[in-house]
């Protein structure tokens, strides 16, 4: 069974859905074609699929961030 989105499981990145990946490279492309060289992608430290995502299209860690929520 394929997930209506490659993303909705934050464990893990769907093998047989290439959704996911194919609107990263559409970014990728608009990225590359304003001719911007450099992108901040936020991603919540669990979200394993989208780190996944991330990792195999070159993006390396570059910063953590830490928030704590009062209230």
């Amino acid at each position: 069974m394929t997930s209506t989105n490659a993303l909705e499981n934050p464990l893990e990145l769907a093998s047989d859905d290439i959704r996911a990946a194919a609107l990263f490279g559409a970014a990728e492309a608009a990225r590359k074609a304003r001719g911007d060289h450099s992108v901040l992608v936020v991603c919540p430290a669990a979200w394993t699929s989208k780190i996944t995502l991330l990792e195999q299209a070159g993006y390396k860690n570059a910063i953590t961030w830490f928030i704590k929520m009062v209230g």
